[in-house]
């Protein structure tokens, strides 16, 4: 099965080359799944960038030929607003995006599931780092058949 390779303009907020978040596993999507966003709000929702790395990183999604959902880590609030309760080990199958706070803001993976953890109001830096690795992984992969 040949890939198809697509123009794609990336406008960053940040310089890509002094990204220094760290990451860990490789980003794929397996095609014809859905990917949800879930997004734990406790701690981003006061992070004046956390919209605009939202929107950035749904919008890149579907820009790609992804299909992207809502979701929440937070049974309560999943059912409360209608969405999805998503997080990594809820859905095996699909691929999971957990927005969180946490000690280190870091994007790693733990199988399908691929976390994005912020400790300073630095989602969005997190975001295009996640956004430009995937881009390499895929031109590496497409390069490669």
């Amino acid at each position: 099965e040949l890939s198809q390779q697509y123009k794609y303009n990336l406008y960053l907020q940040n310089d890509p080359r002094k990204n220094n978040v760290p990451i860990d596993g490789g980003i794929e999507f397996p095609k014809g799944y859905t990917v949800f966003i879930s997004i734990n709000e406790s701690g981003l929702r006061e992070c004046d960038k956390t919209n605009l790395a939202i929107h950035m990183l749904s919008t890149f999604l579907r820009d790609n030929m992804i299909k992207v959902a809502p979701a929440s880590p937070d049974e309560e609030i999943a059912k409360e607003r209608n969405i999805t309760f998503a997080n990594c080990s809820s859905f095996m199958d699909n691929t999971v995006i957990l927005l969180q706070k946490g000690e280190e803001t870091s994007v790693r993976k733990q199988g399908n599931c691929h976390i994005i953890t912020d400790s300073g109001c630095d989602i969005l830096l997190a975001v295009e780092k996640f956004m430009v690795e995937a881009i390499v992984e895929a031109k590496n992969r497409t390069a490669s058949m």
